[in-house]
């Protein structure tokens, strides 16, 4: 072979010679403090409390191998160590905080509402008690739980689903806070049948300072309710009884604290895009996006930016992509088809609001998952960068200046990004490369231009990690 060939075949190998692959930038945790002095603590849930929601609670269970186990509730500034407000035989999960007030529920299938005084010397506690001696402990107040009912904190109670006993069923129910007993609000469905068994997460909503949720009664079917805590003011708020149209079933609901936007049919099968404000006789669906009876477009993800409210929908031909609509059925409209073909989405997942714009992860046309932004437009409906992986989103959370998500990879991982590709950053800390499927959804939560989450990176059980990010990036 000529020089002038050898020179000639070096250069095509270096061009089509593949890209150097690059480690992935980390960005490290700061560790507060450790759960427990042992490997046996878990996280299960977390959230803001306190009067102005300056506090982060968090539930925990601790095993004991043979001798069981305690749940615990624990609060912390979020800069020192936390500080025992409660500790019992189950493990316990927060549900929702009001205030003070913090609700919960156990393992064994009990709830119960404590009512706790946050003040500068408890929140400043620099040791932990020693199991099983908690600094304060209030007596709960325990009542018997159904299957999960999406709870909501309406004027100072707690408004949820409870098992009344084989006379009455599973029924709507109050809790107060403390010292105060539960009370049935109505018995929806007279006698043993349960007229609020069963609805979901993210199946209620408060409008008008009302909670709307789904019900069931042998005469009406099921319906779309309203109560404002009272027997007096728990009403049937939909009424698609007929022979042709049996039952009005809801399933996600958003309010936009003017309306009130619903997946939900009053035939059987065919979900599609309905809406309501808080008057009587104002249900109706604002668009039939899958045209038909057989199967309808399903809306999922409801997400208010602005005035507009964006969520994803199969419309029966470009498979499910992203939409948008200001309320009106000539204004809910297609977004963009990222992934085109007939009947292939692009499967929009992970909607959150990120520096006063929409940005959610999406497929394209060769099934990478990246980040997009839009602003209502096609045009407008950009990628931002490709992900590490096409694994599912699991979660997004948002700070002031960062946009993190959890995704489900061969461990579960948590990055961040401020909208480009050179910012994306994966959260771990030195010397580790891969986590020990460290993070849960519902123990990360943002707050201000810090992202506090419990994590067991280590294998020695979890610890409380915060993380601050730089301020936001226009």
């Amino acid at each position: 072979m000529s020089s002038k060939n050898l020179i000639a075949l070096c250069i095509t190998l270096i061009a089509v010679a593949p890209a150097p692959i690059l480690a992935q930038p980390t960005v490290a945790p700061t560790k507060v403090f450790d759960l427990a002095p042992y490997g046996t603590t878990r996280a299960h849930s977390m959230a803001l409390c306190g009067p102005t929601k300056e506090s982060i609670c968090y539930a925990t269970t601790t095993s004991f191998g043979a001798q069981g186990y305690t749940g615990a509730i624990y609060t912390t500034n979020g800069a020192s160590a936390p500080f025992k407000i409660h500790e019992g035989q189950h493990a316990t999960y927060i549900e929702a905080t009001d205030g003070n007030v913090v609700y919960y529920w156990m393992g064994s299938g009990m709830t119960g509402a404590y009512d706790f005084t946050f003040s500068t010397a408890n929140m400043l506690q620099s040791v932990i008690a020693p199991a099983p001696q908690p600094l304060m402990v209030m007596a709960p107040q325990h009542v018997p739980t159904a299957k999960k009912f999406d709870a909501q904190v309406l004027n100072g109670k707690l408004l949820c689903s409870m098992d009344q006993g084989p006379a009455t069923g599973v029924e709507l129910v109050s809790i107060p806070s403390l010292g105060k007993p539960k009370t049935l609000v109505k018995d929806i469905d007279p006698g043993p049948p349960s007229g609020c068994m069963g609805a979901e997460e993210g199946s209620t909503c408060v409008l008008g300072g009302k909670m709307f949720f789904p019900a069931r009664s042998a005469t009406t079917g099921n319906e779309l309710w309203t109560t404002d805590g009272t027997a007096a003011g728990t009403q049937q708020f939909s009424n698609f009884t007929s022979a042709a149209a049996p039952d009005f079933t809801a399933y996600r609901m958003l309010s936009t604290g003017s309306r009130i936007f619903l997946n939900a049919h009053n035939v059987p099968g065919d979900y599609e895009l309905w809406t309501c404000t808080a008057e009587s006789g104002s249900l109706t669906m604002l668009k039939d996006i899958a045209p038909g009876t057989t199967k309808g477009s399903s809306p999922l993800y409801f997400t208010l930016v602005g005035s507009n409210v964006y969520f994803t929908a199969d419309d029966g031909t470009n498979g499910r992509e992203l939409w948008v609509t200001d309320g009106t059925a000539a204004g809910t409209r297609l977004v963009k088809d990222i992934r085109s073909g007939a009947g292939v989405g692009s499967d929009p997942e992970g909607l959150t609001v990120f520096k006063g714009q929409l940005y959610f992860f999406a497929k394209d046309n060769s099934g990478t998952l990246g980040l997009y932004r839009t602003d209502g437009t096609a045009a407008g409906t950009v990628l931002c960068h490709a992900l590490a992986s096409s694994n599912y989103i699991s979660g997004t959370y948002t700070t002031t200046g960062r946009l993190y998500y959890l995704q489900a990879d061969t461990k579960s991982m948590l990055w961040r990004t401020n909208g480009t590709a050179a910012s994306l950053e994966k959260v771990i800390p030195p010397g580790r490369t891969a986590g020990l499927y460290p993070f849960l959804a519902s123990t990360i939560l943002a707050k201000g231009n810090t992202l506090y989450f419990t994590a067991d990176f280590f294998g020695t059980g979890h610890s409380f990690w915060k993380l601050t990010d730089p301020k936001a990036v226009k």
